[in-house]
């Protein structure tokens, strides 16, 4: 069963910070696999819930 887990709103924050830095340096770079860019969009989609289409 999976485990539950809440997050703060600092938690949701540093994510998104982090997902700007790596959108960032994927667009300067390419160095990410498409299933490396979509598991960062899946995940960022259960964090905050948004659909950002691309």
């Amino acid at each position: 069963m999976p485990k539950r887990v809440y997050l703060t709103d600092a938690d949701i924050e540093a994510f998104d910070l982090l997902k700007e830095c790596f959108e960032a340096d994927n667009a300067n770079t390419g160095d990410y696999t498409p299933e490396e860019i979509e598991s960062v969009q899946k995940l960022s989609i259960k964090i905050s819930g948004e659909v950002n289409p691309q």
